[in-house]
């Protein structure tokens, strides 16, 4: 994805690309009929977006809320947690910068690998999105 269509991303957008970047299967929306809407929609108001975690078997039903990347810090710190992990073994090396400018927030992750070193920035009116952000165009760049 090019950068102006990640920040033309909606939180919704944000948060499925995310999720799909971080390794979730069957990522879905549950209407209101669907028989685990109630347990979606118990801790939080918006669409009720659902898959299966990394790692889980699809056989299993153990269908998960999406973490809401975008809008929770504590999910948007799960991506930080996970580029973070990537291997050292001649993998990149990672710099995650996080500032706030009067209203703006910005999340700078800079990869360092072969040849060059890359930026990739993220721009929002929050931190959690602007990590969101800025973790979408550092991974799609992979």
């Amino acid at each position: 994805m090019t950068r102006d269509e990640v920040m033309a991303l909606t939180d919704e957008d944000l948060r499925i690309k995310a999720a799909e970047l971080m390794r979730w299967e069957g990522i879905g929306r549950c209407p209101g009929n669907c028989p685990h809407a109630a347990e979606m929609r118990q801790d939080w108001d918006g669409p009720a977006i659902y898959g299966f975690a990394p790692g889980v078997s699809h056989f299993s039903f153990n269908w998960k809320q999406v973490p809401d990347y975008p809008n929770d810090i504590a999910a948007a710190w799960e991506l930080v947690d996970h580029m973070q992990r990537i291997p050292d073994g001649g993998g990149p090396r990672l710099e995650i910068e996080l500032s706030n400018d009067i209203e703006t927030w910005q999340c700078q992750i800079g990869i360092e690998g072969w040849p060059c070193k890359r930026v990739c920035i993220g721009y929002a009116d929050t931190a959690p999105r602007a990590i969101a952000r800025a973790f979408i165009l550092a991974m799609e760049e992979e």
